[in-house]
Protein backbone atom coordinates (compact mmCIF):
# COMPACT_ATOMS: atom_id res chain seq x y z
CA UNK A 1 0.00 0.00 0.00
CA UNK A 2 1.12 3.58 -0.66
CA UNK A 3 2.97 4.97 2.38
CA UNK A 4 1.90 8.61 2.37
CA UNK A 5 1.75 10.76 5.48
CA UNK A 6 -1.91 10.62 6.52
CA UNK A 7 -2.23 14.28 7.47
CA UNK A 8 -1.57 15.34 3.87
CA UNK A 9 -4.07 12.97 2.28
CA UNK A 10 -7.23 14.83 1.22
CA UNK A 11 -10.16 14.22 -1.11
CA UNK A 12 -12.49 16.36 -3.18
CA UNK A 13 -16.08 15.41 -3.94
CA UNK A 14 -18.25 17.22 -6.49
CA UNK A 15 -21.77 16.62 -7.76
CA UNK A 16 -23.94 17.93 -10.58
CA UNK A 17 -27.66 18.03 -9.87
CA UNK A 18 -31.11 19.21 -10.93
CA UNK A 19 -31.88 21.09 -7.70
CA UNK A 20 -30.07 22.91 -4.90
CA UNK A 21 -31.38 20.81 -1.99
CA UNK A 22 -30.37 17.41 -0.65
CA UNK A 23 -33.34 15.61 -2.25
CA UNK A 24 -32.22 16.61 -5.76
CA UNK A 25 -31.91 14.33 -8.74
CA UNK A 26 -28.21 13.47 -8.91
CA UNK A 27 -26.83 13.81 -12.43
CA UNK A 28 -23.21 12.93 -11.77
CA UNK A 29 -20.48 12.73 -9.14
CA UNK A 30 -16.71 13.04 -9.26
CA UNK A 31 -14.23 12.03 -6.56
CA UNK A 32 -10.45 12.47 -6.25
CA UNK A 33 -8.03 11.52 -3.46
CA UNK A 34 -4.68 13.33 -3.53
CA UNK A 35 -1.61 14.15 -1.47
CA UNK A 36 -1.68 17.85 -0.59
CA UNK A 37 2.10 17.96 -0.12
CA UNK A 38 2.70 17.21 -3.82
CA UNK A 39 2.27 19.16 -7.08
CA UNK A 40 0.45 16.81 -9.44
CA UNK A 41 -0.44 17.78 -12.98
CA UNK A 42 -4.12 18.21 -13.76
CA UNK A 43 -4.04 15.11 -15.97
CA UNK A 44 -2.53 13.06 -13.13
CA UNK A 45 -5.32 14.18 -10.80
CA UNK A 46 -7.91 13.21 -13.42
CA UNK A 47 -6.31 9.75 -13.54
CA UNK A 48 -6.47 9.48 -9.74
CA UNK A 49 -10.21 10.24 -9.76
CA UNK A 50 -13.40 8.69 -11.07
CA UNK A 51 -16.66 10.00 -12.54
CA UNK A 52 -20.12 8.46 -12.70
CA UNK A 53 -23.23 9.69 -14.55
CA UNK A 54 -26.59 8.52 -13.21
CA UNK A 55 -29.85 7.37 -14.73
CA UNK A 56 -32.36 10.16 -14.12
CA UNK A 57 -35.68 8.41 -14.70
CA UNK A 58 -35.62 6.06 -11.66
CA UNK A 59 -34.84 9.08 -9.48
CA UNK A 60 -37.78 11.01 -10.89
CA UNK A 61 -39.99 7.95 -10.38
CA UNK A 62 -39.04 7.84 -6.69
CA UNK A 63 -39.69 11.55 -6.09
CA UNK A 64 -36.27 13.15 -6.16
CA UNK A 65 -36.56 16.87 -6.81
CA UNK A 66 -35.97 19.15 -9.79
CA UNK A 67 -36.01 22.96 -9.80
CA UNK A 68 -36.85 25.21 -12.74
CA UNK A 69 -33.89 27.48 -12.00
CA UNK A 70 -31.42 24.59 -12.11
CA UNK A 71 -32.88 23.30 -15.36
CA UNK A 72 -32.52 26.81 -16.78
CA UNK A 73 -28.89 26.86 -15.62
CA UNK A 74 -28.14 23.66 -17.53
CA UNK A 75 -29.84 24.97 -20.65
CA UNK A 76 -27.35 27.85 -20.67
CA UNK A 77 -24.25 25.62 -20.38
CA UNK A 78 -22.02 24.59 -23.26
CA UNK A 79 -22.17 21.20 -24.93
CA UNK A 80 -18.91 20.03 -23.34
CA UNK A 81 -20.52 20.26 -19.88
CA UNK A 82 -23.87 18.67 -20.65
CA UNK A 83 -23.38 16.44 -23.72
CA UNK A 84 -23.51 13.14 -21.82
CA UNK A 85 -24.89 14.38 -18.53
CA UNK A 86 -28.50 13.50 -19.30
CA UNK A 87 -27.71 10.10 -20.83
CA UNK A 88 -26.39 8.33 -17.74
CA UNK A 89 -27.20 4.73 -16.85
CA UNK A 90 -25.51 4.42 -13.44
CA UNK A 91 -27.43 3.39 -10.33
CA UNK A 92 -26.72 4.20 -6.64
CA UNK A 93 -24.45 1.17 -6.20
CA UNK A 94 -22.19 2.62 -8.90
CA UNK A 95 -21.56 5.62 -6.62
CA UNK A 96 -20.22 3.33 -3.89
CA UNK A 97 -18.19 1.49 -6.52
CA UNK A 98 -16.73 4.76 -7.83
CA UNK A 99 -15.58 5.86 -4.36
CA UNK A 100 -14.12 2.42 -3.66
CA UNK A 101 -12.31 2.46 -7.00
CA UNK A 102 -10.65 5.81 -6.16
CA UNK A 103 -9.61 4.42 -2.75
CA UNK A 104 -8.09 1.38 -4.48
CA UNK A 105 -6.10 3.54 -6.90
CA UNK A 106 -4.73 5.96 -4.32
CA UNK A 107 -3.83 3.37 -1.68
CA UNK A 108 -2.67 0.83 -4.28
CA UNK A 109 -5.04 -1.95 -3.20
CA UNK A 110 -4.97 -4.89 -5.64
CA UNK A 111 -8.22 -6.22 -7.08
CA UNK A 112 -7.65 -9.47 -5.22
CA UNK A 113 -7.95 -7.66 -1.85
CA UNK A 114 -11.08 -6.23 -0.28
CA UNK A 115 -11.59 -2.58 0.63
CA UNK A 116 -12.49 -2.74 4.32
CA UNK A 117 -15.68 -1.17 5.69
CA UNK A 118 -16.62 -0.60 9.33
CA UNK A 119 -19.91 -1.75 10.84
CA UNK A 120 -21.55 1.55 9.85
CA UNK A 121 -20.71 0.99 6.18
CA UNK A 122 -17.88 3.56 6.04
CA UNK A 123 -14.63 2.88 4.23
CA UNK A 124 -11.97 2.48 6.93
CA UNK A 125 -9.17 4.06 4.89
CA UNK A 126 -11.20 7.30 4.71
CA UNK A 127 -11.25 7.68 8.50
CA UNK A 128 -8.36 10.19 8.44
CA UNK A 129 -9.09 11.71 5.01
CA UNK A 130 -10.78 15.11 4.96
CA UNK A 131 -13.52 15.18 2.30
CA UNK A 132 -13.56 18.66 0.78
CA UNK A 133 -16.62 20.10 -0.95
CA UNK A 134 -17.87 23.50 -2.09
CA UNK A 135 -20.47 23.87 0.63
CA UNK A 136 -20.89 21.42 3.52
CA UNK A 137 -24.66 21.80 3.31
CA UNK A 138 -24.86 20.44 -0.24
CA UNK A 139 -22.69 17.73 -1.81
CA UNK A 140 -22.23 15.37 1.13
CA UNK A 141 -25.81 15.71 2.48
CA UNK A 142 -27.09 15.14 -1.05
CA UNK A 143 -24.92 12.06 -1.61
CA UNK A 144 -25.92 10.68 1.79
CA UNK A 145 -29.63 11.33 1.12
CA UNK A 146 -29.34 9.72 -2.31
CA UNK A 147 -27.63 6.60 -0.99
CA UNK A 148 -29.89 6.18 2.05
CA UNK A 149 -33.03 6.53 -0.08
CA UNK A 150 -31.95 3.43 -1.98
CA UNK A 151 -30.79 1.44 1.03
CA UNK A 152 -27.05 2.23 1.13
CA UNK A 153 -24.94 3.67 3.94
CA UNK A 154 -22.73 6.71 3.58
CA UNK A 155 -19.08 5.68 2.99
CA UNK A 156 -17.86 8.93 4.61
CA UNK A 157 -17.07 9.83 8.21
CA UNK A 158 -19.31 12.66 9.42
CA UNK A 159 -16.56 14.65 11.14
CA UNK A 160 -14.25 14.72 8.11
CA UNK A 161 -16.15 17.04 5.75
CA UNK A 162 -14.56 20.44 5.03
CA UNK A 163 -15.79 23.46 3.08
CA UNK A 164 -13.52 24.49 0.20
CA UNK A 165 -14.78 28.06 -0.02
CA UNK A 166 -13.87 28.61 3.64
CA UNK A 167 -10.40 27.13 3.04
CA UNK A 168 -9.85 29.46 0.08
CA UNK A 169 -11.16 32.49 1.98
CA UNK A 170 -8.96 31.83 5.02
CA UNK A 171 -5.92 31.68 2.74
CA UNK A 172 -6.91 34.83 0.81
CA UNK A 173 -6.99 32.75 -2.35
CA UNK A 174 -9.18 34.04 -5.21
CA UNK A 175 -9.97 30.75 -6.92
CA UNK A 176 -12.16 32.44 -9.54
CA UNK A 177 -9.24 34.58 -10.74
CA UNK A 178 -6.85 31.62 -10.64
CA UNK A 179 -9.23 29.56 -12.78
CA UNK A 180 -9.44 32.30 -15.40
CA UNK A 181 -5.65 32.71 -15.54
CA UNK A 182 -4.45 29.13 -15.22
CA UNK A 183 -7.15 26.60 -16.02
CA UNK A 184 -5.75 23.60 -17.94
CA UNK A 185 -6.51 23.46 -21.64
CA UNK A 186 -8.56 20.29 -21.29
CA UNK A 187 -10.56 21.49 -18.25
CA UNK A 188 -14.35 21.10 -18.60
CA UNK A 189 -16.27 23.31 -16.19
CA UNK A 190 -19.30 21.69 -14.51
CA UNK A 191 -17.91 18.23 -15.16
CA UNK A 192 -17.85 16.70 -11.67
CA UNK A 193 -14.52 14.91 -12.12
CA UNK A 194 -12.82 17.92 -13.72
CA UNK A 195 -14.13 20.25 -11.01
CA UNK A 196 -12.90 17.88 -8.28
CA UNK A 197 -9.49 17.46 -9.89
CA UNK A 198 -9.09 21.19 -10.45
CA UNK A 199 -9.88 21.97 -6.81
CA UNK A 200 -7.22 19.42 -5.79
CA UNK A 201 -4.83 21.03 -8.31
CA UNK A 202 -5.42 24.52 -6.85
CA UNK A 203 -5.16 23.33 -3.24
CA UNK A 204 -1.80 21.67 -3.88
CA UNK A 205 -0.46 24.91 -5.31
CA UNK A 206 -1.99 27.07 -2.60
CA UNK A 207 -0.22 24.96 0.04
CA UNK A 208 3.15 24.53 -1.65
CA UNK A 209 3.94 27.62 -3.71
CA UNK A 210 4.63 31.28 -2.89
CA UNK A 211 1.71 33.64 -2.39
CA UNK A 212 2.05 35.00 -5.92
CA UNK A 213 1.83 31.55 -7.52
CA UNK A 214 -1.44 32.49 -9.23
CA UNK A 215 0.66 34.40 -11.76
CA UNK A 216 2.41 31.20 -12.87
CA UNK A 217 1.20 28.94 -15.65
CA UNK A 218 2.17 25.62 -14.06
CA UNK A 219 1.13 23.47 -17.01
CA UNK A 220 4.06 24.76 -19.14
Amino acid sequence: MTKTKKSTIKAVLDTETLDTISTSVLLSAGFVIYDESKLDSFDTLLEKGEHVVFDIQPQLDTGRSVSASTLSFWMDQGRSAKDNLFKGKATPDHLIGMIESVVRKFFDIPDTDDVEYDKEGRIKLLKDVKIQVRGQDFDIPLVNNFLMQYGFSSPFFYSKSRDLRTIYDENDFDYHSYEKQNKPKNFIKHNALHDSAFDAYMLQRMRNLPKDFSEIDLEK
